[in-house]
């Protein structure tokens, strides 16, 4: 089975939310992502990209409902 097959899908599944980082640089992005998912252990890792104003941007989703 694939690593993302247990991970949560798109935001329209119930307790699944979709997470929007933007920060100056890399390092203050990964500090939010991994508090992130220091609290909801299914959060799928980021796409991470380059916003037009230069802003490092993360996206990723979070299952909400299965806390340990």
């Amino acid at each position: 089975m694939p690593e993302h097959a247990e991970h949560p899908g798109p935001p329209h599944e119930s307790g699944v939310a979709h997470v929007r980082i933007c920060a100056t640089d890399a390092a203050t992005a990964h500090r939010v992502a991994d508090v992130i998912a220091s609290r909801y252990p299914r959060t799928r890792p980021p796409s991470v990209s380059t916003t037009a104003d230069g802003l490092v941007e993360f996206v990723l989703y979070t299952d909400t409902l299965d806390v340990d």
